[in-house]
């Protein structure tokens, strides 16, 4: 059995203007969209943001690739003013899909022991291999899923 999830990596169509604001909004090709109006994606984070955030794109040593994915990123979904609150915006959404994730691959998991299925080996897709300060590492994840006989290392 597979399972797949897409998120927490659609987070690069998050739109991070304000209700009423159109910013980022006025000039993307793919669509983007704010986050869901529920109880998971309402959930703010006291984390700092990366201290590179705002190092130049052109600052020596930085691949030139990373500018020109800059640069692709604009134009699919829309330039982003480089606001602290945006990319809080951002990264609570971020972290509020990872535990999104989490709880659907939880609730998968679930299913399958209350079917005694429990013991079908399963391909979780690295997509929902993502971990980051206050929830269970990849590791932590895995070695349970391991140890409960939930998932087999090969």
């Amino acid at each position: 059995m597979a399972v797949n999830f897409v998120n927490p990596h659609d987070v690069m169509y998050f739109n991070s203007d304000l209700p009423g604001e159109n910013i980022q909004g006025k000039s993307h090709s793919l669509n983007i969209a704010r986050a869901p109006q529920d109880e998971i994606y309402s959930a703010t984070w006291d984390a700092p943001l990366p201290s590179t955030r705002s190092q130049s794109l052109d600052a020596p040593g930085r691949p030139v690739g990373q500018k020109i994915y800059q640069a692709i990123q604009d134009l699919m979904v829309g330039q982003w003013p480089d606001e602290d609150r945006r990319w809080k915006a951002l990264q609570d959404y971020y972290f509020n899909a990872i535990r999104d994730c989490d709880l659907r691959v939880q609730s998968v998991l679930d299913i399958l022991k209350q079917n005694d299925m429990e013991k079908i080996p399963l391909s979780f897709s690295m997509l929902i291999m993502v971990s980051w300060q206050g929830i269970i590492s990849c590791e932590a994840r895995e070695q349970l899923l391991i140890d409960n006989k939930i998932i087999f290392r090969s």
